[in-house]
């Protein structure tokens, strides 16, 4: 007797062939490994890619520095700054 398909399943389920479609109504033919690994619709991947959205992370054209842009938003650096405002605070009481 062969093996019943389910309806619906997740994505990979989909994608090996072990389920028809996954709850958001994606098929087989719908679904496409990225360059991680990840199962994704091939629409919003390609859309993605035709989209660069990486704006003000870029450093800025003709700049020496070569990468993402830094420009005093590093968490880290923040947070012992208001450390060290806070201990300050503290003595001068």
């Amino acid at each position: 007797m062969p093996e019943k398909i389910p309806a619906v399943g997740s994505r990979i389920l989909v994608y090996r062939g072990k389920a028809k479609h996954t709850p958001g109504g994606l098929k087989k033919k719908d679904l496409v490994r990225n360059k991680h690994g990840r199962i994704v619709s091939r629409k919003k991947q390609s859309l993605a890619r035709k989209q660069k959205h990486l704006g003000s992370n870029l450093a800025r054209k003709g700049s020496k520095v070569f990468g993402p842009n830094k420009n005093g938003s590093n968490r880290k650096s923040r947070k012992k700054e208001n450390k060290k405002n806070k201990t300050r605070r503290r003595g001068r009481r």
